[in-house]
């Protein structure tokens, strides 16, 4: 978690320093891709945590600590989002795991139903958002 603290840290640096094309591309496609993994790292390894101290995959319980790393992962997503200024390559790493969440609870079946909605729904959230940014810039 410190090592992602010091990564928003430099890349919001970053975005206020006037680099070359060629620097910017470089640094700030490094930066944010490894920002990006990072954040999703942060939630991944939390879900894993949960489930290996205890706490289902399925029933009620599972179904609803899992809906809230989610949402915890969507809110930390989007905020950190507007606050790169829509980087493209940040956004990707962001959406990956929300359309990998999306593919694996399809496969799950309808036990899986409500993290398969707030998985799409969060996507499409920070889709809507990225476009509607691009169009205003």
């Amino acid at each position: 978690m410190t090592m992602g603290v010091a990564l928003r840290i430099v890349f919001r640096e970053l975005l206020s320093v006037s680099l070359k094309f060629s620097e910017k591309v470089i640094v700030l496609l490094t930066f944010a891709l490894y920002f990006g993994w990072t954040t999703v790292a942060v939630f991944a390894n939390l879900a894993s945590a949960l489930h290996y101290y205890g706490l289902p995959l399925s029933n009620f319980l599972g179904l609803s600590w899992q809906l809230v790393v989610l949402f915890l992962a969507a809110f930390t997503a989007h905020y950190f989002l507007m606050e790169m200024k829509f980087s493209l390559p940040y956004f990707l790493t962001l959406t990956w795991p929300f359309t990998a969440i999306i593919i694996e609870t399809l496969q799950s079946g309808w036990a899986a139903l409500p993290l398969t909605i707030f998985a799409v729904s969060a996507t499409v959230v920070l889709l809507y958002k990225r476009i509607c940014k691009q169009h205003l810039v």
